[in-house]
């Protein structure tokens, strides 16, 4: 029986797998960036921004 095919049918193929996570890896770095980015906004909007005429 090919190894290919036996570690299909009885195992975990080891190279899929890390290329699963490093590919989530990037997903979620990529989203924590974007609600870094997000939070950073909205505090200057809600602590820098004033009202007009004080």
């Amino acid at each position: 029986m090919p190894v290919n095919r036996r570690d299909s049918e009885q195992g975990v193929d080891w190279n899929e797998e890390l290329t699963n996570m490093l590919r989530f890896q990037k997903g979620f770095s990529a989203c924590s960036r974007m609600l870094t980015v997000m939070d950073e906004m909205l505090d200057r909007l809600v602590n820098n921004t004033g009202v007009v005429g004080r």
